[in-house]
């Protein structure tokens, strides 16, 4: 059998993924807050269309009034207009801030370099974690 490596504790993975997503939250804050946003609005979206056409169908089996039921097709159609023009803007958003990301993460490999020892820096384990 191969050889596998050590699990670590749940506990102790949770701590490093906390540790890790403190960090990188300090780094680059818009990266999580445009992706955080734009997930709101992509789950949000088919509710609301869901609302109004509920709102149609209600209006349609009950009193049937033309001026209610143009309110409530105008008001689906406008706020499905307001929610993908919101999407594409967050989304341009989020991917400017991805692109910045990259930049952010090299900056933070190259500060830790610089911050080693030359002995460490050409060890064959500093190579390996690092690949």
């Amino acid at each position: 059998m191969a050889d596998k490596k050590p699990q670590l504790p749940l506990l102790q993975s949770l701590r490093l993924h906390a540790r890790a997503f403190a960090f990188l939250y300090r780094q680059v804050p818009m990266v999580f807050l445009s992706t955080t946003v734009l997930a709101a609005i992509v789950a949000v979206r088919p509710y609301v269309t869901i609302y109004f056409s509920a709102r149609i169908i209600d209006e349609l089996s009950g009193n049937r009034d033309p001026q209610r039921l143009m309110m409530w097709i105008l008001l689906a159609l406008g706020s499905a207009l307001v929610l993908s023009l919101l999407r594409a803007i967050v989304q341009k958003w989020k991917n400017t801030r991805n692109v910045a990301w990259w930049f952010h993460e090299q900056l933070i490999y190259t500060r830790k370099w610089l911050d080693m020892d030359y002995c460490d820096v050409e060890s064959a384990e500093t190579g390996k974690l690092y690949d």
